[in-house]
């Protein structure tokens, strides 16, 4: 008699495309905007929302985030900066940057995390902690 067998591998993907941007990440979200917008002087093409299931999310920015730190607090940033690429829609091939090399912009940002203030690094980890916790708990509520 032949076993069945079932794989848990879908459930694996759902949970690996649900994961939430940790702090690094979105330390690189934050830095690379101020970047692209006081070094290069590049303005985001627009700031509205791109992202499939933001109204999951829309209210941790206004409600639960602690307030941008020094360094970020003038720029233009998306409402949807802080979900992963995997939640957002796709977008036209059109690079953002400009002209602008992407390369020398990621060792840059590296570098700048080695140097980043205790605040920064505060503030993106206190924003992981909280995105993290709400996809938690949609998950359980949608497996209730």
């Amino acid at each position: 008699m032949p076993k069945s067998t079932t794989t848990s591998k879908p459930a694996a993907s759902a949970a690996k495309k649900s994961r939430p941007l940790n702090y690094y990440n979105l330390y690189y979200a934050l830095e690379r905007e101020y970047l692209l917008q006081v070094e290069f002087k590049v303005l985001p093409a627009s700031t509205k929302v791109t992202t499939a299931n933001f109204n999951d999310y829309a209210d941790l920015p206004l409600i639960r985030f602690p307030p941008l730190p020094e360094r970020y607090a003038g720029l233009l940033i998306p409402d949807d900066w802080f979900l992963p690429k995997s939640f957002k829609k796709r977008r036209s091939k059109k690079s953002p940057a400009g002209p602008v090399n992407m390369v020398e912009m990621s060792q840059t940002i590296g570098l700048n995390w080695n140097v980043a203030s205790a605040e920064i690094k505060a503030y993106v980890e206190d924003v992981a902690s909280i995105i993290k916790a709400r996809r938690d708990k949609l998950i359980y509520v949608a497996e209730v």
